[in-house]
């Protein structure tokens, strides 16, 4: 006895929460709200900077060693050219002087920057690099680039 009323006001609960369920007005959705007006700017472009740029090398490289005017020290005249073997313009070269031994020990290593623009299919030529109070034993000079960045379009003329 007590079971079957207890499964009546069960019935009777769930009838009355499905009469509630459909007999309620569904719910609207709330007005969206206008999408916020964007204003969108156009930026410079920046250059790009090439690690070890393969289209650049260093032509006709020359150094000339010299004793220094202070004690122990040595002066490096460097005379070299850039060339761009590329199609994209390049500025802002940034050169390094390694310093070897007569046994090719690495002494000491020097960045050198060119501003300049080099052009597709041309060479810059920097005639007039001076390196002061190298250590004393440097015998010979490789130069190699660092990097370059790539001259935006229209930029170099």
């Amino acid at each position: 006895m007590y079971r079957r009323m207890i499964f009546l006001l069960l019935t009777a609960v769930l009838v009355l929460v499905l009469v509630w369920k459909g007999a309620r007005t569904p719910e609207t959705a709330s007005p969206q709200a206008p999408a916020p007006n964007e204003a969108i700017r156009k930026s410079k472009p920046t250059p790009t900077r090439v690690l070890r740029p393969r289209d650049l090398e260093v032509v006709d490289a020359t150094v000339e060693l010299s004793q220094s005017s202070t004690a122990g020290s040595i002066d490096a005249r460097h005379s070299l050219g850039v060339r761009n073997n590329g199609e994209l313009a390049y500025r802002n070269v940034n050169l390094a002087f390694a310093y070897l031994s007569k046994e090719g020990k690495p002494l000491e290593t020097r960045t050198y920057p060119i501003s300049g623009p080099v052009l597709p299919g041309k060479t810059l030529s920097e005639r007039e690099v001076l390196m002061t109070m190298l250590p004393k034993g440097t015998s010979k000079s490789v130069t190699t680039i660092l990097y370059a960045d790539i001259e935006p379009p229209g930029g170099a003329k």
